[in-house]
């Protein structure tokens, strides 16, 4: 697989065209296969058992993950915007 890849980049250099880094410094691949996860020993682990890497409830995962807001105005809510292009 690497070798088509390096193949198709045409010489370009493969990590600074495809390998991206998270702001904690993880560096990130394009694409995982199998044995990557072969030695990995906690896919099996279930909620509420260490490392609790999905979560530590056993019970009652119903999270919220978002945010309300409130509009007393929708046209001045409307011509207000936040994204930054």
């Amino acid at each position: 697989m690497e070798e088509k890849i390096n193949a198709d980049l045409k010489g370009a250099d493969y990590d600074k065209k495809l390998i991206w880094k998270t702001n904690e410094g993880f560096k990130v691949k394009p694409y995982f296969r199998q044995e990557h996860l072969d030695n990995l020993d906690f896919l099996e682990v279930l909620p509420g058992e260490f490392p609790y890497v999905r979560s530590d409830r056993k019970r009652d995962n119903s999270w919220l993950i978002r945010q309300d807001i409130i509009v007393d105005d929708i046209k001045s809510a409307n011509k207000k915007s936040y994204w930054i292009f």
